[in-house]
């Protein structure tokens, strides 16, 4: 079994047509231009961030809190330690959601696999892009990764958006060509539906 090249649907490998999207499989093979999972750097700052502000929490309360009796200071230092874990597993779990998506770039379509117990795979093909956005937060410009959303004619899905991709900048610029050279050798023509 091989991916058609044009929808990304399995199908045999001697076939010459998908039998999903009717397509000939002998037209141009797509170049992978990116490949792999999103950088992990923006989420382990927050996770710092999250712990320090935990500490500085914890030292300032038991410092003005000196006078109380020691059960309260211990019922006061759980409390605070339960407010930290919670917000570091969540943290955690908002991490490994991010380093479950798996990203492939192509010059015909972009998939994005996600999931741990059950997948999801979405792509979009690339002559559907209308128009491809860049967006690099502090952290993000400091680690070279960046966020790019494709807006597209796609209707399941008209916005999709791979986070903290690393060297951002060199993929949009990659992806943008390819967007331009799928639409034009789809003929694809862009309508003006603003009336």
């Amino acid at each position: 079994m091989k991916a058609c090249v044009w929808c990304a649907e399995s199908i045999q490998d001697e076939a010459r047509i998908c039998r999903f999207c009717s397509r000939e499989q002998t037209q141009a093979s797509a170049e992978v231009l990116f490949e792999g999972r999103s950088t992990p750097a923006r989420w382990l700052i927050r996770l710092g961030f999250v712990a320090i502000a935990a500490v500085v929490v914890t030292i300032v309360l038991f410092r003005q809190l000196r006078d109380l009796r020691e059960e309260y200071l211990s019922f006061m230092g759980l409390a605070i330690a339960a407010v930290a874990i919670a917000f570091a597993t969540f943290e955690v779990v908002r991490l490994v959601a991010v380093r479950t998506k798996l990203y492939r770039v192509t010059t015909l379509r972009v998939q994005v696999e996600q999931g741990v117990f059950s997948k999801r795979v979405s792509s979009v093909d690339l002559w559907r892009v209308r128009d491809v956005v860049l967006t690099q937060t502090l952290v993000q410009l400091v680690v070279r990764a960046g966020d790019l959303s494709l807006v597209s004619s796609d209707e399941v899905a008209p916005t999709l958006l791979l986070r903290d991709l690393p060297r951002a900048r060199v993929l949009y610029d990659k992806l943008k060509d390819a967007v331009d050279r799928a639409r034009r050798d789809g003929k694809v023509v862009a309508l003006d539906s603003r009336g």
